[in-house]
């Protein structure tokens, strides 16, 4: 059975070195805490000087930010125009709304295979066993990004169920639904 008629996207790929990310592009910024992804929101519409990012499950309720490459390193923009910083502080420090851009440091953790996220020496990070993003030493979770410009995701498992299939073609794969997960034929869990 070959899947027509449905637009399958699968997710995209979490971006954590410096050559994925394209200048003056949408990205959301994502950390990995106990095996499930969370994304960076924070009202970027109005200049503040303290406020906590908060981890969110979904991409569609993340703040997307425009990375531009500057020298020495990224501006972080809002939709609203206004810059994303970060406060200074060891330990859970806060996110800065700013009008004047800020330029951020961005590092590859080979070791980890993510990013590190920097304007000041304390990271952007998710905080281990709460909800919120903000500025830590290097101790917390570090971040990855995803393209803001992909749109809503529908999994594979979640096109093959609503087309009542559990055997199919889908983008030159084959894919088996078992239960609540979708394999390829290596095996690999699909979502």
């Amino acid at each position: 059975t070959t899947i027509t008629g449905i637009k399958v996207t699968e997710k995209p790929a979490k971006i954590t070195t410096i050559a994925g990310i394209t200048s003056g592009k949408k990205y959301y910024i994502g950390a990995t805490t106990g095996g499930k992804d969370y994304y960076f929101y924070v009202d970027g519409s109005a200049k503040t000087e303290s406020i906590k990012g908060v981890a969110v499950e979904n991409a569609a309720d993340a703040t997307a930010l425009k990375f531009t490459a500057v020298t020495d390193g990224w501006t972080l923009q809002f939709e609203s125009g206004l810059y994303l910083g970060l406060k200074d502080g060891k330990d859970n420090g806060a996110v800065q709304v700013m009008e004047a851009s800020v330029v951020w440091t961005i590092e590859e953790d080979a070791e980890k295979g993510l990013l590190k996220l920097h304007p000041n020496g304390y990271y952007l990070q998710k905080n281990n066993g709460g909800t919120q993003f903000g500025s830590y030493g290097n101790t917390q979770t570090n971040v990855w990004l995803t393209p803001a410009s992909v749109g809503p995701v529908t999994g594979i498992r979640e096109a093959m169920v609503n087309a009542n299939v559990r055997k199919a073609m889908v983008n030159g794969r084959l894919i088996i639904v078992k239960g609540e997960k979708a394999f390829d034929l290596q095996g690999r869990i699909v979502k």
